[in-house]
């Protein structure tokens, strides 16, 4: 199998209590995997998630997530959560996500996931949010993350 560039990688050991009675992940975790990539990337790039200002708050709630699963991740393993693709829109990002594990002499894909987020400030308090242009300058610490050869054209 040939792997491809990431724009980052992080990694989890599965705990027990992600796995359902066979002791195999239960898909919803694949999920908040993609989110700890998430927030990884945007600590290596320096930027809050989340911004509280008074009565204003901006971050990133997802609008579109999704997942394919080629073989089953278990209590112990150790996955890698990738990042392989970033697209910085004026308004949202696309994120592309594999998940590999070592078994064997290669590493191994066993998922696959995509997830869109919308850059939004609102009314913490009355849950009011609104899309919003992200700022040039996190676009800015975003693209200086992504490899020329991942970025779209």
């Amino acid at each position: 199998m040939t792997r491809k560039s990431s724009i980052l990688s992080t990694f989890h050991t599965v705990q027990f209590s992600e796995t359902d009675m066979a002791g195999i992940v239960h898909f919803s975790n694949f999920y908040r995997f993609m989110e700890q990539a998430e927030a990884e990337l945007f600590k290596k790039a320096d930027l809050p998630l989340m911004i509280r200002e008074g009565q204003e708050a901006r971050g990133w709630p997802r609008v579109k997530a999704n997942a394919s699963f080629n073989h089953p991740l278990r209590f112990g393993d150790t996955v890698e959560i990738s990042i392989e693709a970033l697209e910085i829109k004026d308004h949202s990002l696309d994120y592309r996500f594999a998940f590999y594990i070592n078994r064997g002499p290669t590493p191994q894909k066993i998922a696959s996931g995509s997830m869109t987020t919308v850059y939004a400030k609102g009314d913490p308090y009355t849950g009011q949010f609104q899309a919003a242009l992200i700022p040039d300058t996190i676009k800015a610490s975003l693209k200086a993350l992504v490899p020329p050869v991942l970025a779209p054209e």
